[in-house]
């Protein structure tokens, strides 16, 4: 991490996964790549970061859990390794738990590129899914930002929430989101 770059302003070319990811693996706005709804897909002649590092030398490797993260818009150009099994789409996306078996799929892919003969260095791809609606973290993350909740709101079906919800409610759908991110962080 000291020889790192820590960026303290990070802005989002787009407000959602598909433009946004794309951009950061072409260094692209979504206005130059094109890709900026769910039809659209990645043009070959646009490099990716993958293709570029995998040119140099480096192993690539991939690892996603989120619909909008599937080869099929062109991510898995350049990458030795793209793994895309945990991808569900629909529904199933958002009430999954997904974070701890994508995270053990890249320690054994790192463990598998520290044995090779001769290591290289690598570009490792990872796309953590589960803060993503539903929110709802497993225990202790449930209940770690709002203990004292009684309500009824349970952190999903976010999408059908309307401004009329009850502040109390909304405070609690807000904490269980906190409770994904941390649970997300410790994985």
């Amino acid at each position: 991490a000291a020889g790192g770059a820590r960026f303290v302003t990070a802005i989002a070319p787009a407000p959602w996964t598909l433009p946004s990811h794309v951009t950061m693996l072409t260094g692209r706005h979504p206005a130059a790549h094109g890709v900026s709804k769910e039809d659209r897909r990645l043009a070959g002649e646009i490099p990716t970061l993958a293709e570029v590092l995998q040119a140099r030398g480096y192993a690539t490797a991939g690892f996603v859990a989120g619909p909008y993260l599937r080869s099929d818009y062109g991510y898995a150009r350049g990458f030795d390794l793209y793994d895309e099994s945990l991808v569900e789409d629909g529904k199933a996306s958002h009430s999954g738990t997904t974070s701890p078996k994508l995270i053990e799929k890249v320690v054994d892919w790192l463990a598998g590129e520290g044995d090779a003969m001769a290591p290289r260095p690598f570009f490792a791809f990872l796309h953590l899914w589960d803060v993503h609606y539903d929110f709802s973290p497993p225990p202790p993350f449930d209940t770690m930002f709002d203990p004292a909740y009684e309500g009824v709101a349970d952190g999903t079906e976010i999408g059908l929430l309307t401004p009329s919800i009850a502040k109390r409610d909304l405070e609690h759908v807000v904490a269980l989101y906190d409770g994904e991110i941390r649970f997300t962080d410790q994985a």
